[in-house]
């Protein structure tokens, strides 16, 4: 639900779409927050395939792959539990754990995806502290039937298999999307050194079966010439998303933790239902119902043979999510559109060793979010934005609630030479997770929400030095003060507010292009802080990141894209830590096609086979190249 500008006539006017607001004004885009912001075309130029490969380079972001097989993301030293994922205005955070998972949506389904890493809408609500990722996904609308295929294959029986069909047919629009992917183990770099449970070669019980279908359906209706939506015959509007994914997986040790561990069923699916109803020129209401089930088995075996007869446990866990939303736009006040809404939410789980009579562990919490913002366009040039959100939270079956009160500010302004400066602050909150609160081993019931105040300022320039040559310069230099932090105790293993942490640094990056056929982005980031208690794990001090795309006359496309990673700290035993060496990886992909509806693919990933680890104990994949085939399909518009 980010609000975004475009040029258009002289006459201020508002455009709503279903999933996300855009306001319309009659000078350059205006954002009131720093927004990384990738679209469908851009994943295409991209060549990615993964939304990990989409958003990697980004200097203020980390994606590591360590204890769960899955690509998790840390914005700015946060912590991976409290980024918040919302699919469609869906939020896709596990009930119990609260993390979820970059690898959830296949690209193919993407048509947009925002990332906020400062001070972000009081919209957003709760549980947003440590940054928001926003994906918008593909609906088909305006578009004639497309239909496309990808495919990549190597060794080890790897394969990432995709289609998708869509389009729009009158006011009706879909889009659906079918994966499939496998492989039967991850291959380690040839410079890995064996350790006590790691021979070398592949990395041990890392294996992965995933199948998945994404749909979205829409329906466009009302009379003509009356309504401000595209189009102007659009008064009412209805989606439907549904997701369903299942996989079987493999967990890999490591020497600190060592263990035989195995998803041998992993389940992840959910719907929303979204409605918006123009009531007026001036009021627009906006509408969502959603559910998600999360529903895990996971075995314990007591050695590598993984054998039935050698369980140490098998362990189920289901958690539901489920919850709604409700606000209205009102633009009644010249040069204002002003905000009001509501969200809801309810967790819950339940978790036991299904080879036992022991009852299920059933836990609950809900959450509840107020909020009211104001978009003052105070000048073709300025504009201030300020919210304020009530934010509750309820601990399971206790009468008793947390509540707080989040502001946030921000002022835009853009100078004649086409610099936009954008200052924010806000105030955000995290509520504890069901496994922080309720976990046999390490809850603690007691535990107080974390609070941040965020503070950013931010400015970008983007130069026209000719025909297909540009620079586009941004920097955002940022303070975050964090209290309340949740980890577990050193000494006794339960979760406790221990910590007060301050962070603070600077993303920069310069995009640029030369021609028509070559463009790239440089990126550095810097990132330091001051805690009361250990150092933030696994977050380097420093990354440089840089992407190269070029495309040739016959059409090739080719993609190559760098990481430097600092030096880091990993815990190897509980409060023992130990220097992790940093590294640099390279990716890079060629694109060629050979008619209007086929085209070859190869990739390779890690090109110089770094060994490295991205969290300690847990190696990366060394070198991997893939091949395949993309097919795609449009039928021309009538």
């Amino acid at each position: 639900m980010d609000p975004n500008s475009h040029v258009t006539d002289d006459t201020a006017r508002v455009v709503y779409v279903l999933d996300e607001i855009v306001v319309y004004f009659s000078k350059p885009s205006k954002n009131p927050n720093d927004v990384l912001e990738v679209t469908s075309s851009r994943i295409t130029e991209q060549s990615a395939h993964s939304m990990a490969e989409v958003v990697a380079s980004d200097p203020g972001l980390l994606i590591t792959s360590g204890t769960k097989n899955s690509s998790e993301l840390r914005i700015r030293g946060g912590t991976k539990e409290s980024v918040l994922y919302l699919l469609d205005g869906r939020p896709l955070n596990a009930g119990y754990y609260g993390s979820s998972d970059l690898s959830l949506l296949p690209v193919d389904q993407i048509e947009k995806i925002q990332i906020v890493k400062g001070p972000a809408s009081v919209a957003y609500g709760a549980n947003s502290m440590g940054g928001i990722v926003n994906i918008i996904t593909k609906s088909g609308a305006g578009l004639p039937l497309s239909a496309s295929v990808h495919s990549l294959f190597g060794n080890l029986h790897q394969r990432e298999l995709s289609g998708s069909i869509g389009g729009s047919l009158g006011d009706y629009s879909g889009w659906l999307t079918v994966e499939e992917s496998n492989r039967d183990a991850i291959r380690l770099s040839d410079d890995f050194q064996p350790t006590s449970i790691e021979d070398g070669g592949v990395l041990a019980n890392s294996d992965l079966h995933r199948i998945g279908a994404h749909v979205k359906l829409d329906k466009e209706w009302g009379s003509a010439g009356t309504s401000l939506l595209p189009g102007g015959d659009t008064r009412q509007h209805i989606s439907l998303m549904l997701s369903y994914i299942r996989a079987e997986k493999g967990l890999p040790s490591s020497p600190i933790d060592v263990r035989y561990w195995r998803f041998v069923d992993w389940l992840r699916m959910g719907g929303n239902l979204s409605g918006l109803y123009q009531v007026s020129p001036a009021v627009t209401i906006k509408g969502a119902v959603f559910a998600n089930q999360y529903d895990d088995e996971l075995v314990n075996y007591l050695d590598n043979t993984f054998s039935m007869d050698r369980i140490d446990y098998d362990s189920r866990m289901i958690n539901w999510t489920y919850g709604a939303g409700c606000e209205a736009q009102w633009t009644g006040i010249r040069h204002h559109l002003l905000t009001a809404g509501f969200r809801v939410q309810e967790d819950r789980s339940r978790k036991r060793d299904i080879n036992t009579v022991e009852p299920w562990d059933r836990h609950s919490t809900r959450t509840g979010s107020l909020f009211l913002e104001d978009r003052w366009q105070i000048s073709d040039r300025t504009l201030i934005t300020g919210g304020l959100g009530l934010y509750g939270f309820n601990k399971g079956d206790e009468s008793a609630s947390d509540g707080t009160v989040c502001p946030m500010f921000s002022l835009t302004n853009e100078l004649p030479s086409s610099i936009t400066i954008r200052l924010g602050a806000s105030r955000s909150i995290f509520f504890p997770t069901i496994h922080q609160l309720f976990s046999r081993t390490s809850g603690n019931p007691d535990l107080s929400p974390e609070i941040t105040w965020k503070y950013e300022l931010s400015a970008e320039q983007y130069l026209m030095l000719g025909a297909y040559r540009y620079l586009n310069p941004e920097i955002a230099v940022f303070y975050n003060d964090i209290t309340n932090q949740i980890d577990k105790s050193p000494w006794t293993d339960i979760f406790r507010n221990i910590y007060a942490i301050n962070t603070w640094g600077l993303d920069a990056s310069l995009g640029w292009g030369l021609n028509r056929w070559l463009t790239g982005t440089f990126g550095y980031g810097w990132l330091n802080w001051q805690a009361e208690g250990p150092v933030i794990l696994e977050t380097p001090h420093y990354k440089i990141s840089g992407q190269l795309h070029g495309k040739t006359p016959l059409q090739t496309r080719i993609n190559l894209e760098m990481a430097w990673f600092s030096q880091r700290k990993g815990e190897a035993t509980s409060n023992y830590f130990l220097i992790m060496p940093s590294y640099l990886v390279c990716h890079g992909n060629i694109t060629q096609p050979v008619t209007s509806w086929m085209a070859f693919r190869i990739e390779a990933r890690n090109l110089f086979d770094a060994n490295y680890e991205e969290e300690y104990g847990y190696p990366s994949a060394g070198r991997m190249i893939l091949g395949g085939i993309d097919l795609s399909f449009q039928r021309e518009k009538e």
